[in-house]
């Protein structure tokens, strides 16, 4: 979800998660590195989860239809439950 939410971010000027969310995330991420897929940690760094930030990520063409459906989906929400999802720390 930090792809995800990173490209949301940064190429599409939308935050899918509040900023503190989005930073539970990240410690959640950084707490557990090394039990991460390699597929997460070949492209997600340490840094990347300290600083909170992907703003320098790559995003296959897979990872921005995961993120357009994903908004999609949260869109699609009744906006108290929208609201919610916004604020689910992991």
């Amino acid at each position: 979800m930090f792809v995800y939410a990173s490209y949301l971010y940064y190429h599409e000027d939308y935050s899918i998660w509040t900023d503190e969310a989005f930073d539970a995330h990240c410690k959640f991420l950084l707490d557990h590195y090394d039990k991460l897929p390699v597929d997460i940690t070949s492209r997600v760094t340490r840094e990347h989860l300290q600083t909170g930030s992907g703003f320098d990520l790559e995003f296959a063409p897979s990872d921005i239809t995961k993120a357009h459906q994903w908004r999609e989906y949260v869109e699609a929400l009744r906006p108290c439950d929208r609201d919610v999802l916004r604020k689910i720390h992991t």
